[in-house]
């Protein structure tokens, strides 16, 4: 996803998981890090979420702030994201 300079970061999302050896998969956000402050930089999130079977991942979402002739669609949904684990998957 890309913003203009100056723009409002979108809120940080939701995000779940699922996997076929747990019903419940814990996610945890851990936080931003950014390579800002001057325009343009990037803003990344990063979610990790583990399975009671091994399996785990890291998401992240990275975010470009640059000049608003640059903005582009993005095809993450801002408010929620879903993860799937999978037995045999583990990362």
């Amino acid at each position: 996803m890309t913003i203009a300079c100056g723009g409002t970061l979108p809120t940080v999302p939701a995000v779940t998981a699922s996997d076929n050896c747990d019903n419940t998969v814990p996610v945890t956000y851990v936080g931003e890090t950014n390579t800002g402050p001057n325009c343009p930089y990037t803003v990344t999130r990063s979610w990790t979420v583990s399975a009671d079977c091994g399996n785990s991942r890291v998401h992240t979402q990275v975010i470009s702030v640059g000049n608003e002739f640059e903005v582009q669609s993005s095809k993450f949904d801002e408010h929620r994201s879903r993860l799937e684990l999978h037995p045999g998957a583990a990362g």
